[in-house]
């Protein structure tokens, strides 16, 4: 039995607007074959893009339920030089079929933010980071926004402050936490959403985890993606901070999805490609192949599912299997950039 989950992903296009393309993701059941939509057989749909009007440049996404929330940026028309940060929230509900849908401005934050790093646990957004101009940065460092309520909340910020290259934040639902790190750290800091406390794991991950990209979580292990070459294939990686052991293998049969020039040389391009975690061991990779035609550049926005499996633990080292899925394509303009993506469950 097939399954189908929503992507939204946030584009930048040439002209500095902001784009957002809303994908039906199917994933055939484990007993069928490998399927590819799109790309190398049959024929391959047209993403028709969703164009907010007056949303901010370099803000982050995040998801609640059916809806998508757009938080924090810069001013569009204010894309060189110093950028001014942004308190702004915006929300698109998804369920709305509407032919004049829209972004909606929601309640600011308490405080301006340019980049935040966003986790979502028991349908609440907590906001870290993204003040990094401001003197007063440890009383600002991190917000939570409740839908429920419409309104945002200060919580206190982790001592010392984990500020620094490749800063990340991960939540952790089953256990209510979220996991912050970055690559100048030597500890992971984790938040109780249920007692608001911070607290420490001492262990150097962060500097394994490329600086550009944010991991997925599932139970107390985290994944990420990582280190690609037309010999060696893509790998993938994963690293259980319990038990502290380090995992990683290749997504076999990637090159069938998609070719591999897409992804590499990818590493150090803020945020992509996002990395999603759909339901249990399956996963799903953006990425965008540029296709330059006689007058116009277009574009395939491929989404490849892959599931991990066979996890072999070594003395403190393992290895694990990863296998595509499923593999569509969609036709886009071309963007500037592939900023964000998220699933809808």
């Amino acid at each position: 039995m097939s399954s189908s989950w929503s992507i939204y992903v946030q584009a930048t296009v040439f002209d500095y607007s902001i784009e957002f393309y809303s994908l039906a993701l199917n994933v055939p059941g484990v007993d069928d074959v490998f399927e590819i939509r799109g790309g190398r057989r049959g024929s391959i749909p047209v993403a028709t893009p969703i164009k907010p009007a007056n949303i901010p440049l370099f803000g982050v996404c995040a998801a609640v339920d059916n809806t998508v929330y757009y938080i924090g940026g810069n001013p569009v028309k204010q894309h060189s030089g110093c950028p001014r940060s942004l308190p702004s929230l915006f929300s698109f509900d998804t369920r709305s079929h509407s032919t004049k849908r829209s972004w909606k401005k929601r309640a600011s934050m308490h405080n301006a933010r340019l980049l935040p790093k966003t986790a979502v646990v028991d349908g609440k957004i907590y906001v870290m980071s993204g003040c990094s101009h401001d003197p007063q940065l440890a009383t600002k460092w991190a917000e939570v926004f409740d839908p429920k309520s419409g309104k945002w909340s200060c919580i206190p910020p982790p001592s010392p402050l984990p500020e620094g290259y490749g800063l990340f934040a991960v939540a952790l639902p089953g256990l209510k936490k979220i996991l912050v790190g970055s690559y100048e750290n030597k500890v992971l800091h984790f938040f109780d959403t249920e007692n608001g406390r911070w607290g420490q794991v001492d262990q150097v991950i962060a500097r394994r985890i490329p600086c550009s990209l944010k991991p997925v979580a599932v139970g107390t292990t985290l994944v990420w993606f990582g280190g690609c070459t037309l010999e060696g294939g893509c790998k993938i990686h994963a690293y259980d901070i319990i038990k502290k052991t380090f995992f990683v293998g290749t997504i076999w049969d990637l090159d069938k999805a998609l070719p591999l020039e897409c992804l590499v040389g990818t590493e150090g391009n803020h945020g992509y490609p996002p990395l999603l975690h759909l339901s249990g061991n399956l996963f799903c990779l953006i990425c965008v192949q540029d296709l330059p035609f006689a007058m116009q550049r277009i574009s395939l926005l491929h989404c490849v599912t892959f599931c991990l499996s066979d996890l072999v633990l070594g003395a403190g080292r393992g290895f694990l299997k990863a296998a595509v899925r499923s593999s569509q394509a969609y036709v886009i303009k071309t963007p500037l950039r592939i900023r964000d993506a998220v699933v809808l469950r």
